[in-house]
């Protein structure tokens, strides 16, 4: 046990300023916490659905990756598949263990605010950056607009953005090394990381790695070696998303997919410095007064940076300015209508921040090293902007919690008691009325999509019951009484779903379906019943073998290089 003793004595003020951001986190979210509130926002019902399938996926045994057997008005939608699927499941798992909504939001409130205080503690002291200045940058990405709109709206891209800090480890060791720049497991595993929470976060990831690719290239002494090595990250990160990506390529390309809502003036949607609080489209006083004093000091003293500082200051302002509205993105959007996925460009702030906060941290560091005084006078001032930003994340929270108390509870309760005693959410206080991924069978826009998900889905007039059978497949019962009449289910079928009617398979290409890819059936008189499940193909199958591998070869790795860490240092206790 002596190595331990040790161990605890080595790192007591890095598992310190580690407790005090937990406590810091948990400080934040007392708002929720005294109130016994369950937050929504912007894209809470659409998650939240997403959780409560997978949890209930999880409590029956029931799985099904590909159709949304218990949520989304048990409508056979693939969300999860593409979706994030290992982050809701996760939150699935948590429900099952919980059972209650407000306590696995709160858990997961708590978990992003840790992951990214934490996360950017440890890619500060990864980077060397001194202790006191690593908890300020720590504090200060914990309680910013980006992380924190988790807990105030439920936007799955404030997590990813919470996890960013840990993905970037990888990317500063290819910044700062000329030999060994990259261990293919760890830029693999941060990038699937990211993906395996939010898509268009891991594309931005996957360019902030390519723009330290092209830098790390230019510096290596090993080029060689990490041209190999990327290309092994590259095949870590997709055997590790295998099937979501597969399923991807199924679902997205093979299927005509509903084009994301359109933004009409992406202009709007884009960053601006402000000496307010920070909202969705301003980064605040606090983080423009940091962003405008880093673009300063780098101004006067960028020529006596070293590769590392000019390096993650110049990819913060390139995405700083990806952000803003100097871009003419409405005239990008216009012209390449590719682009149009992205939506708003504020999505690429978190990026700007974090690289810029890690430039700040850099050049605090090596300033504050000169002189006591010195350093005392910058540590101070960067933990009070930190401990500020904190409280301003405090009251973010609060004024968000009370306007939502008297409707928390009925949301709470109807969601508590249809996980606990139903298979399906309330459809007035849980219904998705979003058209994201319906199999567009003919052209439709968003707009039109969503008008036509509305009649055919959510205010479908037909008396039908919906049930899940043991193999996961969704079973649609109804009676009619005319024998001819051709009758539209409010289920949505892609090209790889399998219909049985009446125990008859559905060849087909004798399926008939609506503009949004809902099912048209010709019953008979009386009772009628219809079994939807998805065919698995080759690929499929060969996808979920290899993330299944992948996973365990990944944690297997972890696992031995712990030990083997481990090992080492009690070896180097005893000389």
């Amino acid at each position: 046990m002596n190595y331990l003793k040790d161990f605890f004595k080595k790192y007591v003020r890095d598992l310190s300023n580690c407790a005090i951001i937990l406590l810091l986190a948990i400080l934040i979210l007392t708002p929720q916490l005294t109130y016994h509130v369950f937050v929504m926002g912007d894209d809470w019902v659409f998650h939240w659905n997403r959780f409560f399938e997978a949890g209930m996926q999880i409590k029956t045994g029931h799985f099904n990756l590909f159709q949304s057997l218990y949520g989304f008005q048990q409508s056979g939608r693939t969300i999860n598949a593409i979706y994030g699927a290992p982050f809701a499941y996760i939150h699935g798992f948590a429900l099952v263990l919980l059972k209650s909504a407000f306590k696995t939001q709160l858990l997961s409130n708590f978990f992003c605010l840790s992951v990214a205080g934490v996360g950017t503690y440890l890619l500060m002291r990864y980077s060397k950056i001194r202790k006191s200045i690593s908890l300020s940058a720590a504090l200060i990405y914990m309680s910013s607009f980006f992380v924190v709109y988790y807990v105030t709206a439920q936007t799955i891209r404030s997590i990813a953005a919470a996890f960013l800090p840990i993905a970037f480890i990888p990317l500063v060791r290819m910044l700062k090394r000329q030999t060994k720049q990259i261990n293919p497991m760890w830029l693999g595993g941060s990038g699937a990381l990211i993906f395996a929470i939010h898509n268009l976060t891991a594309f931005f990831y996957a360019a902030c790695t390519l723009m330290c690719l092209f830098v790390s290239y230019a510096i290596s002494k090993e080029r060689k070696e990490l041209i190999v090595h990327v290309l092994l990250s590259a095949c870590v990160a997709f055997c590790l998303s295998a099937i979501s990506l597969v399923a991807i390529y199924n679902i997205g390309i093979k299927n005509s997919i509903v084009s994301p809502q359109p933004v009409i003036d992406p202009n709007a949607y884009t960053m601006k410095f402000s000496i307010g609080v920070p909202d969705l489209t301003s980064f605040g006083l606090i983080i423009s007064g940091l962003i405008v004093l880093q673009i300063s000091f780098c101004i006067f003293y960028y020529s006596n940076m070293n590769v590392f500082e000019k390096s993650v200051n110049l990819i913060g302002f390139i995405f700083l300015l990806m952000a803003s509205p100097i871009v003419p993105w409405n005239s990008i959007f216009s012209r390449f209508s590719f682009v149009k996925i992205l939506q708003f460009p504020y999505r690429l702030a978190p990026i700007a921040l974090l690289f810029i906060l890690l430039g700040i941290s850099t050049a605090a560091n090596r300033h504050s090293g000169s002189a006591v005084n010195k350093s005392k006078l910058i540590e101070t001032f960067l933990l009070a902007i930190a401990f500020l930003s904190t409280a301003l994340a405090y009251n973010s929270i609060d004024s968000k919690i009370q306007p939502e108390r008297p409707a928390s509870t009925i949301i709470q309760n109807s969601f508590d008691a249809s996980f606990a005693h139903s298979d399906h959410l309330d459809n007035k206080l849980f219904a998705v009325p979003a058209p994201d991924y319906l199999p567009a069978v003919t052209q439709l826009n968003f707009d039109s999509a969503t008008s036509e998900y509305q009649k055919q889905v959510l205010k479908n007039p037909l008396q039908v019951n919906k049930s899940v059978n043991e193999q996961g497949k969704l079973l649609f019962s109804w009676d009619q009484i005319d024998a001819k009449k051709k009758v539209q289910l409010p289920a949505i079928i892609y090209d790889q779903s399998a219909v049985k009617l009446n125990g008859r398979m559905i060849k087909e290409n004798q399926i008939r379906r609506t503009s949004i890819g809902a099912l048209i059936v010709q019953g008979k008189k009386g009772h009628n019943s219809v079994e939807v499940g998805f065919r698995k193909t080759f690929l499929i199958n060969l996808a979920e073998w290899v993330n299944l591998l992948a996973i365990v070869g990944f944690l297997t790795y972890c696992f031995v290089l712990g030990y083997h860490r481990v090992k080492k240092y009690r070896i180097s206790l005893k000389i």
